[in-house]
């Protein structure tokens, strides 16, 4: 089964992540282009990238732990994606993980989005719709937490981080990288984003395996 191929048409080009040792691990990028279409080549060009020894044993995984393997190696692994190198599937993450996504937004993302919250709060204050807006995406997002439903409103006063800003924060699962360009190109509704909550998340859900996505 064959893989997408890059721009260039030589192979393939992904984004690799060595988080084997935890703590002391490089959290920096590592390019690694594989030119060999195939399992063996993908494997082969991680090792020499990240000084990987044939005696290491290591398990390469997406950000939601979807393990890469010769079975389903051509089904999974695109061009430009994100991958994490770790001694075990089950292993516990100190830190978020990040996830390089490139897409190109909707015209209507882009210039619509909060057009409905502007023109309904006309002649009153927008403050109450722009929150309404904020609280509903967090009711939304917590629904299916099995644990306490937790969502904090927070004023931020602080120069240093410029302006004074309201944050609304939430402990739900957010947006999978896949959620996030289906909203950002097709301009979805939040309820019929493509892709169900389960299937794409973490196997195990914490505040340390939680999910940071770097829009490029």
């Amino acid at each position: 089964m064959a893989v997408e191929r890059n721009d260039a048409g030589s192979g393939l080009t992904v984004f690799v992540y060595d988080r084997r040792q935890d703590v002391l691990s490089d959290d920096s990028e590592k390019v690694v282009h594989c030119h060999e279409e195939s399992y063996e080549g993908f494997r082969s060009a991680v090792y020499q990238a990240c000084g990987i020894s044939p005696e290491e044993t290591f398990v390469i995984t997406t950000t939601n732990r979807q393990q890469i393997t010769s079975e389903n190696f051509g089904g999974i692994v695109q061009d430009r994606m994100t991958f994490y190198l770790l001694q075990s599937i089950d292993q516990s993450l100190p830190s978020a993980t990040k996830e390089r996504i490139e897409f190109v937004p909707h015209y209507d993302t882009l210039v619509k989005s909060g057009m409905y919250e502007y023109y309904a709060s006309e002649g009153q204050n927008p403050l109450p719709f722009a929150l309404a807006e904020l609280i509903d995406n967090s009711l939304s997002a917590t629904s299916r937490n099995t644990g306490v439903r937790s969502i904090q409103l927070k004023l931020v006063f602080d120069d240093a981080q410029g302006k004074p800003a309201i944050a609304v924060v939430d402990n739900g699962r957010g947006m999978t990288s896949k959620q996030l360009n289906n909203w950002a190109v097709y301009r979805l509704s939040k309820f019929i984003r493509q892709g169900d909550f389960e299937s794409d998340c973490w196997s195990e859900v914490s505040v340390a395996d939680g999910k940071y996505v770097e829009i490029q």
